[in-house]
């Protein structure tokens, strides 16, 4: 990555753009399309003129597929839609923000970035008395992560999210992955508010295991383990393991 403007305004501008999808997250679609639609602008013309790839950097932000849907979106639909593009477009200002801080060479990102695998190794280690077979897949993925194997990485997690999910299922009598994430609010598992669980989900699924010479940078792989860490940990917590036939 070659960046073609001054580092401290690349990184304000970044943080800029995280406050206001932060603001937008908390509105309803209705009333915060425009703006959305504006950012978005914004952002494409950020990156073609910050980075020496910005073309490239400004189509990862759009879907690469677009499933064509028959009649008109549903209010619940339009909603789930207008989250995802905020959190995808978060997801990869997040890591444009890393790649200009390890571009400078800045010591920090080493700390924040063992903060983080600090972060995911004390959510698996509270799983590894309970739960310890899937503890040990979580180790496995962190170790890959640390060995800078990201796609590794994110398939054993992914493994481990689709075990996870198809026991819920199965002892639930639910359908599909919706239907589960559904149950999980209900029962204050998951707080879709928070998307760490769910961004890791739908990262997973919706990308990795679909789309073809897809691969995840450090910060998306480091999302979907600690999303999955971060769901057992939860039920766990809520005393679910046997419910769901996981332990």
């Amino acid at each position: 990555m070659a960046l073609q403007i001054d580092p401290k305004k690349a990184r304000k501008r970044i943080d800029e753009f995280l406050e206001q999808i932060d603001s937008l997250l908390d509105k309803r679609y209705n009333e915060g399309e425009d703006e959305k639609r504006s950012m978005s602008t914004k952002i494409d013309n950020f990156a073609e003129v910050a980075f020496s790839e910005g073309k490239e950097k400004k189509n990862s932000l759009h879907p690469s597929v677009r499933v064509a849907t028959l009649g008109e979106k549903s209010p619940g639909r339009k909603q789930e839609d207008y989250e995802e593009s905020l959190k995808r477009k978060r997801r990869h200002l997040e890591a444009w923000k890393e790649q200009i801080e390890l571009e400078e060479g800045m010591s920090s990102i080493d700390n924040e970035r063992g903060t983080r695998y600090k972060d995911v190794g004390k959510e698996i280690s509270g799983i590894n008395e309970e739960l310890p077979l899937y503890a040990n897949d979580l180790e496995q993925s962190l170790e890959e992560l640390r060995s800078d194997h990201l796609l590794a990485s994110a398939m054993i997690t992914g493994r481990v999210i689709d075990h996870t999910l198809d026991q819920i299922k199965s002892s639930q009598n639910l359908g599909g992955p919706k239907e589960v994430l559904d149950h999980l609010e209900e029962k204050g598992i998951v707080d879709s508010r928070e998307g760490q669980i769910t961004d890791a989900i739908k990262s997973y699924r919706n990308v990795y295991t679909h789309e073809i010479g897809k691969n995840p940078d450090i910060s998306e792989a480091l999302i979907i383990l600690l999303g999955c860490a971060k769901l057992l940990h939860n039920i766990q917590e809520a005393g679910e393991t046997r419910e769901y036939d996981l332990a």
